[in-house]
């Protein structure tokens, strides 16, 4: 039976003594379908007697077989009255008691609606309603069927005259909504009362009619004292995804009168992907007092963690939303999330397949992974927002020879030895440590311009889609499109790329399309040469573009070298062979050009879609090159770097203040604070002076100077006294040197320190080996980022400065 480790609030929550109403918010991640199969689990042992009943529901197929899955684990399966359920399982059970017969329709609705709203559109050509598509007017229909619903037995038309009230009165969100009039509602609902009398002259029900009309029963049933609720017991995962009178629904099944009796609802309104929105109060629940939070994402590594939210800050208007958490990281790290785009197609079937490329990616990398990882294909999901997309998939896969399934609606789910395939809606509540998310193109999900007016609601939904599916990602992501654009939430504009990777373990960015070259080849060369300045740090004035090299009596022209000045000469050290999106070709010219430059060391081969890194050795007079994870920053091979004996592989670049001039080529950054070599020191925020570094720091990384105080990072190479530069970011990798702000007497400490995870908390480590410092053990900290450079200066600069401040970084003493 698998092992649950659980933190100290999930367990407060699992374990509490059954009393009324628990709502549970948390975050993508954070356990919360866990907790509920945990609670569901201790319920069922613990405070449950024979003749009572308990229910825990999932708005999903595939979330309630996963749930199903959990209890199994933990051998409580099996007795009918106890199992998970589909919510709409719930509403058929009910109506099947009644003795009610429903024939719900699958006929398009738009077709349905048509001609009503073709006839109201001659009828009212000015109305504003008929500026906006048939869409529109459905979702309205939808919305006075899943938020309205009152009954009068015996009298239809007085239970349509309180509807027609309340829908005339009710405040609307929502930018194609908000200024509605009551002239436009009451067209609106004489439409909605037509496309009424038209499904009752078929003998049809569409899905909101048919749980409205589940409600009206019940409430008739509860007017007349004939009504029983059924379960002492119920758990609603995925609430925030249930219309008003679903949830009005399930809440009057619950016997909140019995005396020990629990009801759990838990959800998380940044994964709403439907456009239901109501207060607790709205549905007979009063929330205050029943909350409970989980902020911690643990599923996600930080990595995928941050770029999900990333992505979700694009839209201000849901973090506003009532129940929105800001998610809290846990401190696991891993590769940065994949981001691709694929924009050649393939003659395909008599016709352009512009998915080809794309679909092939996936197989590869899916191969490599199963191959050379040592992952599972019950380890790996792929994921779309459409059926037909997923059908192309598995075929390309079985091409591959790889066996897939789709886990959609009732189709299986978990299965032990394929690959899964599931569409954004459906792969909610689920989790797996590999996902790939395809076909996240412009037009599919998301449209531009994000703020027209038109596209509003249905990119917020398309936005949470998309986080949701990043947030299932457990260890590795990728996310791929194709076509002319990808999706505008991936837009280099809109987010920041240097929290995504062109492949997996590397540090260089995804490929974006500068709209300023037109060749398909220079938009990747000038991606690239993008990537080596910004991204490792090298020199724009040693970077140069087709280099004649010469083999013997041919020649040939290198795309890109890059230089290495060791005193007065300038070697070749990196080339690059560039290659159009596509193409895969290049290994032979590589590999010719790595044998006629002597001094070069390492080798990039890429199209912008894949890259791949060499290092160049020499056995017996023979080239040999070797694939590498990555390439080094210029940092790490840097001429003037200290070797830190200490740190394994790691160096910093060395400034000293009086080799530099105020020329041109520098750039001031402000010293504002001491930082600690060695136990905190208290701090408050004060600026000294500047110092002067090269150009190479890119302003773009935020680079910030703190002036030492202390000695425990003197195997570094940092004195007492130096200025550290700081490359500002949001979290610390494994082993990484920083400045971390800590929690000290009353007040906030800064620090410089070697960081090490172990077990849920952080490790600060000093590098002084002739001075035995304590570690410092932290659960929490803010980081203020990571040390890339030491400025030393002719006089000591803590001379001239006095006071303390608060990025003051101890290295103390």
């Amino acid at each position: 039976m698998r092992q649950v480790i659980l933190n100290d609030d999930q367990k407060r929550i699992i374990n509490i003594k059954p009393q009324g109403l628990m709502i549970i918010k948390g975050v993508a991640g954070s356990g919360k379908t866990t907790v509920a199969v945990e609670r569901f689990a201790r319920l069922l042992l613990d405070f449950m007697m024979f003749e009572e009943r308990a229910v825990i529901l999932g708005y999903t197929n595939s979330l309630t077989k996963y749930m199903n899955h959990l209890l199994e684990e933990k051998e409580i399966i099996g007795v009918e009255r106890f199992e998970p359920k589909v919510i709409f399982d719930v509403f058929k059970e009910f109506f099947q008691r009644e003795k009610i017969h429903n024939r719900i329709t699958n006929e398009n609705r738009k077709e349905l609606v048509k001609p009503i709203y073709i006839d109201y559109k001659e009828k009212h050509k000015d109305s504003i309603i008929f500026q906006q598509d048939i869409d529109f007017v459905i979702e309205e229909f939808d919305f006075i069927q899943s938020n309205i619903c009152h009954s009068v037995p015996g009298d239809i038309n007085e239970e349509l005259k309180q509807e027609l009230e309340e829908y005339l009165s009710i405040t609307r969100s929502g930018s194609k909504v908000r200024n509605l009039q009551e002239q436009s509602r009451r067209i609106i609902w004489e439409m909605y009362i037509d496309y009424l009398r038209l499904l009752k002259q078929r003998g049809i029900v569409d899905y909101p009619l048919y749980y409205k009309k589940a409600l009206k029963l019940q409430l008739a049933s509860m007017q007349k004292g004939t009504y029983q609720p059924e379960f002492k017991h119920m758990i609603i995962d995925e609430a925030q995804d249930l219309s008003k009178v679903q949830m009005n629904f399930l809440v009057n099944m619950w016997d909140q009168e019995s005396e020990g009796s629990n009801l759990i609802i838990i959800c998380d309104v940044a994964q709403r992907i439907y456009k239901n929105q109501y207060r607790w109060k709205e549905v007979g629940l009063e929330a205050v007092g029943h909350s409970y939070i989980l902020r911690k994402n643990y599923r996600n590594t930080v990595e995928i963690a941050q770029a999900a939210a990333e992505v979700l800050r694009q839209d201000v208007e849901i973090t506003k939303e009532e129940d929105f958490i800001n998610p809290e990281f846990s401190l696991r790290h891993g590769a940065k999330p994949v981001m691709n785009h694929f924009n050649h197609w393939h003659m395909g079937e008599h016709k352009h397949d512009y998915s080809y490329e794309e679909r092939n990616y996936i197989a590869k990398k899916i191969r490599y992974l199963l191959e050379e990882q040592n992952y599972h294909p019950a380890d790996i999901v792929v994921v779309s927002l459409r059926n037909d997309s997923l059908r192309l998939i598995e075929r390309t896969l079985a091409e591959w020879g790889i066996d897939a399934q789709i886990i959609s609606g009732n189709r299986n789910l978990l299965c032990r030895n394929s690959v899964s395939l599931s569409t954004m809606h459906s792969i909610k509540g689920l989790e797996f440590p590999v996902v790939f998310i395809a076909e996240v193109n412009e037009r599919l999900v998301g449209r531009s311009p994000l703020d027209r007016e038109e596209f509003i609601e249905d990119n917020r939904t398309k936005l949470k889609l998309l986080y949701t599916s990043m947030t299932r990602a457990k260890e590795l992501l990728f996310i791929s499109s194709h076509s002319n654009n990808p999706s505008p939430f991936l837009s280099h504009e809109k987010i920041d790329y240097s929290l995504f990777s062109i492949a997996e373990g590397v540090k260089c960015r995804p490929f974006w399309d500068n709209a300023y070259y037109k060749d398909e080849h220079e938009k990747v060369r000038q991606w690239l040469i993008t990537e080596l300045v910004h991204t490792y740090g090298y020199s724009l004035e040693d970077i140069s573009q087709e280099v004649e090299v010469s083999f013997g009596t041919r020649k040939g022209i290198a795309d890109i070298i890059v230089y290495h000045r060791i005193g007065n000469q300038r070697l070749p050290f990196i080339v690059a062979e560039v290659k159009s999106r596509g193409i895969t070709e290049g290994e032979s010219q590589l590999y010719s050009y790595l044998s006629a430059l002597a001094s070069v060391m390492y080798g990039i081969r890429t199209n912008g879609n894949e890259i791949e890194f060499v290092k160049k050795s020499i056995d017996n007079g023979q080239v040999i090159t070797k694939q590498v994870a990555d390439l080094p920053e210029y940092s790490e091979i840097s001429q003037d770097c200290l070797m830190i004996p200490t740190v394994t592989n790691s160096k910093l670049k060395v400034i000293y203040g009086s080799k530099y001039e105020r020329n041109q080529a520098m750039y001031a950054v402000p010293v504002i604070n001491y930082v600690s070599a060695g136990q905190c020191v208290y701090s408050q925020e004060r600026d000294f002076d500047s110092v002067y570094i090269p150009e190479e720091f890119a302003k773009s990384d935020r680079i910030a100077a703190a002036y030492v105080k202390g000695d425990s990072m003197l195997d570094l190479g940092i004195e007492d006294g130096d200025v550290v530069l700081v490359k500002k970011q949001n979290y610390a990798e494994n082993g990484e040197v920083g400045v971390f702000v800590l929690p000290y007497d009353e007040g906030y400490g800064t620090v410089c320190k070697k960081i090490r995870y172990d077990n849920g908390f952080a490790r600060l480590i000093s590098l002084n080996e002739a001075k035995s410092y304590e570690d410092i053990i932290v659960k929490d900290f803010q980081y203020i980022g990571k040390v890339v450079a030491i400025y030393k200066a002719e006089e000591k600069l803590g001379k001239s400065w006095g006071g303390i401040s608060p990025f003051g970084v101890s290295v103390g003493k």
